[in-house]
């Protein structure tokens, strides 16, 4: 069986699944996928990571540009979908690293050019 896109969104809780009922499908319909719902297995399918290098198609998350330790909210502008390693540089990279990586992401998320 194919691996799924998006099969889960990162560490989601009810709250921020709530919070994101009308970000998600908008999040995903920009990463070229399809909304499938919260309760489906496969959430968003056909989606490609949003990291204007990459397009990986397996092993995605929605995640927060700016995180929501640091004032981030979740409007589509501020979710971008990710392959695990884009993910993990966002989150791990050095301030630097991440601060320039914010940028671009919100360069694509304002004018939808990623992935």
């Amino acid at each position: 069986m194919k691996k799924s896109p998006i099969k889960k969104v990162g560490k989601v809780g009810k709250e921020t699944a709530k919070g994101m009922k009308k970000t998600a499908p908008v999040v995903c319909e920009r990463a070229g996928g399809m909304w499938c719902g919260w309760d489906a297995p496969v959430r968003c399918e056909g989606a490609t990571c949003e990291w204007p290098t990459c397009g990986g198609t397996h092993d995605l998350e929605m995640c927060h540009i700016i995180g929501r330790g640091q004032q981030g909210d979740e409007t589509p502008e501020n979710i971008a979908v990710l392959c695990l390693t884009h993910h993990n540089e966002l989150d791990h990279a050095s301030e630097a690293r991440r601060e320039e990586m914010r940028g671009v992401l919100q360069e694509v998320t304002a004018h939808g050019i990623g992935g």
